[in-house]
């Protein structure tokens, strides 16, 4: 289960060296594991924190 955080402040940069916003570091993150998992044939749940469960 990957369980995302989803809420406004993911909106924010990295830090103030760092523009890259939090949002778009997880979601490459996110993809990066959810491949690998992938090319091991497993299950995966993905859900965005504070939103309804979906399963992929």
């Amino acid at each position: 289960m990957l369980v995302l955080d989803a809420s406004g402040s993911m909106d924010n940069p990295m830090s103030e060296s760092d523009t890259t916003k939090r949002i778009d570091a997880l979601k490459n993150a996110a993809y990066s594991f959810i491949d690998r998992i992938a090319l091991q044939n497993e299950e995966i749940y993905v859900s965005p924190f504070a939103k309804p469960f979906t399963s992929h």
